[in-house]
């Protein structure tokens, strides 16, 4: 609790960067220097390292950079110190309520592993839902392989007019379905509209895969394979 405590000081000490007054030291992309027999009230440091050897009386915060406590430097209430270490010499007081993250200190924690569990979970998903949009494609061109092949043959000698296509039912969604939703009666048809868009957008997607790996196979010289490989290697 301390620990969030201190963070939601630092927060808060950034947000009142603009309002503070003339016993608040604020510097931003520079080092701070705050020498013996000074004090402060709260010092934020952004970007740069604070060397005090001082007083601050309530906070100190120093993001990016590192705090160097030096001969009789002392620190009242907080101190929080993200992305940078604290460097402590002579009879430097800190505080009970001090953070330090640094990167080694994430590191070495447990922490460090959240990023790399992110990713990989991500990934899980990611193949996850390729292996299923893969089995749904290759349903689809078995059930249709007679449609996918005129689509596909469609989409290839009049590539534009299908983009073209494609762009004005894409920009007619919005405002059908405001008709509908105006009209009350068509609210009832308002899923019925995008299951058919889905399938639409299924079917459309399959016929693109066929193609793809149609022209994948003609430029390897292995024309005439099955549909569902196409499908497969367009995807």
């Amino acid at each position: 609790m301390k620990k969030i405590f201190s963070l939601a000081v630092a927060l808060i000490s950034v947000g009142f960067l603009t309002a503070a007054n003339a016993e608040d030291l604020v510097k931003i992309g520079s080092d701070a220097v705050i020498g013996p027999g000074a004090e402060f009230e709260n010092v934020v440091i952004i970007g740069g390292d604070l060397t005090l050897e001082g007083v601050v009386q309530e906070n100190v915060v120093v993001i990016g950079g590192d705090l160097k406590m030096d001969g009789s430097a002392r620190i009242e209430d907080n101190a929080v110190i993200i992305f940078g270490k604290i460097i402590r010499e002579g009879d430097a007081v800190l505080p009970k309520n001090t953070v330090e993250l640094s990167f080694s200190k994430l590191c070495a924690s447990k922490w460090c592993l959240l990023p790399v569990f992110g990713i990989f979970a991500i990934s899980l998903l990611g193949l996850a839902m390729l292996t299923a949009f893969a089995a749904l494609f290759i349903i689809i061109a078995a059930l249709f392989t007679e449609r996918i092949g005129r689509t596909s043959c469609y989409i290839e000698k009049r590539p534009w007019r299908s983009l073209f296509i494609g762009f004005v039912i894409a920009l007619l969604v919005t405002p059908i379905t405001l008709f509908l939703v105006i009209t009350l009666i068509g609210i009832p048809l308002i899923p019925l509209l995008f299951i058919i868009l889905s399938a639409a957008a299924l079917f459309g997607f399959t016929a693109a895969c066929q193609l793809i790996g149609l022209k994948f196979f003609r430029a390897i010289r292995k024309p005439g394979r099955p549909m569902i490989l196409e499908v497969i290697a367009g995807l």
